[in-house]
């Protein structure tokens, strides 16, 4: 069974032009997974645990929709923009530094 995470990065992959042939577009699909799940481990690896993940998704109609996990809860909370992103983080750094977190 895949979590979230697992499922939407496997529905967020690149967009290949129609003109290559089946097999290299599958093949670009591929590199294009291996090389997503290589850089999202390595940044995690290198900017700690205490970092919110942020990443959009493209829905086939178009619509696009953004998704935040926090990494401290592992909660993971689906926003239609990039303004209710940025009031989000705004809102977990106000609320973690009037705790005394940062």
């Amino acid at each position: 069974m895949r979590t979230l995470q697992q499922r939407l990065s496997y529905e967020h992959l690149e967009l290949i032009p129609q003109s290559q042939s089946p097999r290299s577009h599958s093949l670009g699909r591929v590199a294009h997974s291996i090389r997503t799940y290589v850089e999202r481990g390595l940044t995690r690896l290198f900017m700690g645990a205490q970092e919110p993940h942020i990443w959009a998704h493209t829905d086939k109609r178009g619509n696009q929709s953004w998704y935040v996990r926090d990494p401290k809860t592992q909660y993971v909370t689906r926003l239609n923009s990039e303004d209710e992103v940025r009031i989000w983080l705004d809102d977990r750094y106000y609320h973690d530094t009037a705790n005394g977190v940062r």
